[in-house]
């Protein structure tokens, strides 16, 4: 995603760190991640370690705004399958839920047509982040305002992707 990044703003830097453990200078006014980013953090612990750090970069008054699915995307969404079938590839995805764990997982096979098919297969796990600890972390790492909307019902955000998903804005 850099590389296309740096296509579309050649004149901007771009970092390369591990959400839990980077460290620069406080400057900014606004920190954003979007499509259930924060999911992938597995742990409370780790995702306390990544609210710290964007607390720290953040200037005083400075925003953190996310996304996270949340138990009804899990329960509702997560059991579908669905493809994408190109020319040139072909990509199956299908997902379980371990609600004793709170673990999405996500199965990807893909086909990749290179003179021959090549295939390569992919697993992704999220964590259900319960709202209350969520907000709990945010506000033990110094974050002073704290506001969750429902994508579907408070923004009326259209689509299957807005099921079980929440929004926190944050504030410094």
């Amino acid at each position: 995603m850099l590389s296309y990044a740096k296509k579309r703003v050649p004149d901007g830097e771009f970092i390369t760190a591990d959400a839990r453990e980077f460290e620069i200078s406080p400057f900014f006014d606004a920190a954003v991640s979007t499509f259930d980013s924060m999911n992938h953090i597995l742990t409370t612990e780790d995702l306390n370690r990544v609210f710290r750090n964007v607390f720290e970069v953040l200037k005083e008054g400075g925003y953190f705004l996310f996304d996270l699915n949340m138990e009804e995307a899990f329960e509702t969404q997560w059991h579908k399958s669905t493809s994408i079938i190109k020319n040139d590839n072909v990509c199956i995805i299908s997902g379980d839920y371990d609600r004793r764990k709170k673990i999405g997982i996500t199965r990807l096979t893909m086909f990749h047509l290179e003179g021959n098919w090549r295939r390569s297969d992919a697993m992704l796990y999220q964590k259900c982040h319960s709202p209350k600890e969520v907000k709990s972390a945010l506000q033990q790492c110094g974050f002073r305002e704290v506001t969750l909307c429902d994508a579907r019902r408070d923004l009326k955000m259209p689509g299957h992707l807005s099921i079980g998903r929440t929004i926190f804005l944050a504030r410094k």
